[in-house]
């Protein structure tokens, strides 16, 4: 095994992954409680452009936290493929599948972060005969960036990460309860994907929450169970 920036198992892989998990940790309770109000369950536009012109830096932090929850999902993948060492071929095409993921997700996170508090303030301040030409103006990046994030993003990861449960499939020393959890973890992900084009917000937060949890889990039991374990 080639050791890199760390050994593909050993405890180094194995905080680095708990490391990504709780950064996802910390993204998800962030949804949860301050981007709720913030998103399209926070409810009509008007009420959630004036939290997000009230809020704005709370908000601008828990979007930027999901820049890193990307990241480390990244980071999770690149530690569980270096020790599951498949063929070099597949490996390309798992992480380029994945960061076709990643990017628009990230673009997301930072209209989420920049974008939308700047059009909330504008809108705050602006005449009454503006506002409504600012809302729609609002209400276009919103769901632009729920594709991005929501149905492309998503869409990749899921596919990345069947292939990826595929491939500790086929690895005897890779924990068989993690085999099988990736596969409700991966087909949540999927119904964020579907959720999103159908513009189901109850849905989303569903698929979400499963999601997320789900991935945390994983992680752990990855972490635990597998990377702990010098090979």
């Amino acid at each position: 095994m080639k050791a890199g920036l760390w050994a593909p198992r050993g405890n180094t892989a194995r905080w680095v992954v708990l490391g990504a998990m709780v950064v996802n940790l910390i993204a998800s309770l962030a949804m949860a409680t301050v981007l709720r109000d913030a998103t399209a369950a926070g409810g009509d536009v008007e009420a959630r452009m004036t939290f997000i012109a009230s809020h704005w830096m709370l908000v601008s932090a828990g979007w930027y936290s999901w820049v890193f929850a990307s990241l480390g999902l990244v980071v999770v993948f690149v530690a569980v493929l270096r020790s599951l060492e498949p063929s070099p071929a597949l490996e390309r095409l798992v992480l380029f599948i994945l960061l076709l993921g990643s990017v628009p997700d990230i673009v997301n996170n930072l209209i989420g972060a920049a974008i939308l508090p700047e059009i909330a303030q504008l809108w705050m301040e602006a005449d009454p005969s503006l506002r409504e030409a600012l809302a729609v103006d609002f209400l276009l990046w919103d769901r632009f960036s729920v594709l991005l994030t929501g149905a492309l993003g998503n869409l990749m990861y899921a596919v990345a990460g069947f292939l990826l449960t595929w491939i500790s499939w086929k690895n005897d020393d890779f924990p068989r309860p993690l085999v099988w959890l990736g596969i409700p973890l991966w087909t949540a992900t999927l119904g964020i994907a579907v959720t999103s084009v159908a513009d189901s917000v109850p849905g989303l937060v569903v698929t979400v929450a499963i999601t997320m949890t789900l991935f945390c889990v994983w992680c752990t039991g990855i972490a635990v169970m597998f990377l702990g374990r010098e090979a």
